[in-house]
């Protein structure tokens, strides 16, 4: 965690942390909610967040910037040998960036946590979705 954390600090990207209790579920409908009792008289009842991705965009629309967090995140009927209904999610935001430097992005931040570690990357390839589905 601290090695993310140095690198979106070089990048100049604010961690943030955001609540995990709020008064609205997610509206993915393939993910279903932990609910818990009402945080405030004027709902029925309250969610776990499934991801800090609404509180960040809120702050995104406020004008904060780049944005990150490392936080907890919880999702029911989703227990598995690759998955646990908590676990641990980073979710950032960048202003002005593209697909193509979100991808690029994605390839720094591994190559940086790899060589932190005495580790080797191997070389990463790009496919997009037209090249996929010109496959198929």
């Amino acid at each position: 965690m601290s090695k993310i954390r140095e690198y979106f600090a070089l990048k100049n990207v604010l961690e943030v942390e955001t609540p995990i209790l709020s008064s609205a579920g997610n509206t993915d409908i393939n993910i279903e909610n932990f609910t818990s009792e009402k945080i405030s008289h004027d709902c029925i009842k309250s969610y776990l967040r499934s991801s800090p991705e609404f509180p960040l965009k809120r702050l995104l629309c406020h004008g904060i910037g780049d944005i990150f967090e490392i936080g907890k995140v919880f999702r029911r009927g989703e227990i598995s040998k690759t998955h646990n209904i908590e676990f641990t999610m980073l979710e950032w935001y960048r202003l002005g960036f593209d697909y193509i430097d979100l991808i690029q992005e994605v390839e720094y931040l591994f190559k940086s946590l790899f060589s932190a570690f005495d580790k080797q990357i191997s070389a990463t390839e790009c496919i997009t979705f037209n090249a996929v589905s010109s496959i198929i």
